[in-house]
């Protein structure tokens, strides 16, 4: 059986299909190795995405930094995101994207908006006055391109974080971050870490959208692609979490 061939043409009504119009900003968090063959790599899915949304939308992209230690230098030109996928690194790459300044949940971002991120102080991961606080002061639209809310679950954690969840709490984790005048500082960057032994099923939110008419689902060649307001995502965690801070634990055996 031959395999899916998928072009910026394909991307392009696949992004339509989602409901993506222009104008929109957007986050996406994405998993190319859903589409089959794309012989344009990366380049085939932002462009696509860029014929939908215009040149002057903003698109973000998530570029966290997990593999750092503390002795380990962040460089918001340079380093490298870890296990973000290639669309991710290849918007990082992009000549007019700008990053953000938070060593660990950090985020590229190319378009009208995107300057803003700058403005982030970056020393803490979720909650307020993280990149998360930002992107949800506007009006995206969260794209999950051939992947699920397991691996794009990042906005639930900034939830627990404004509401207070029992099971976990703030530490303290020091970093070193490079800064645009490329001198080396120190940093204490604010995590809202889980607590050992607790686990959390942060697919909740996808059976309340779908049920809401809140989120597109779209077929990929391997998989599902899904679109929906971050907005709505928001208030669907809030909602949950303000009922019930455990609404997103569930057993270790579980895991």
């Amino acid at each position: 059986m031959s395999l899916t061939i998928f072009s910026t043409a394909d991307f392009a009504n696949h992004f339509s299909a989602l409901g993506l119009r222009k104008g929109d900003d957007v986050i996406l968090h994405s998993k190319l190795t859903s589409f089959a063959l794309v012989p344009g790599g990366a380049s085939s899915a932002y462009n696509g995405l860029r014929e939908v949304v215009g040149n002057t939308a903003t698109i973000v992209v998530p570029t966290y930094c997990f593999q750092l230690s503390e002795d380990d230098v962040y460089d918001p030109q340079a380093t490298p995101s870890q296990n973000m996928g290639v669309i991710s690194e290849y918007v990082r790459k992009l000549p007019n994207a700008v990053r953000s300044a938070c060593p660990i949940h950090n985020h590229s971002a190319i378009g009208d908006k995107a300057a803003e991120l700058l403005e982030i102080e970056g020393n803490v991961s979720f909650g307020p006055k993280s990149d998360f606080s930002w992107l949800s002061s506007h009006d995206f639209k969260l794209v999950l391109l051939g992947c699920g809310f397991i691996e794009a679950g990042t906005q639930v954690f900034h939830a627990m974080a404004n509401i207070g969840v029992p099971y976990r709490g703030w530490h303290h984790l020091p970093r070193k971050r490079q800064n645009k005048n490329g001198y080396i500082e120190k940093v204490d960057v604010r995590y809202y870490a889980r607590n050992s032994g607790e686990f959390e099923n942060i697919k909740i939110p996808e059976q309340i959208l779908s049920g809401k008419n809140q989120m597109t689902t779209v077929k990929a060649p391997a998989g599902f692609s899904r679109m929906m307001k971050l907005h709505d995502y928001t208030m669907v965690c809030d909602t949950l979490l303000k009922e019930n801070p455990n609404s997103f634990l569930m057993d270790s055996s579980h895991e």
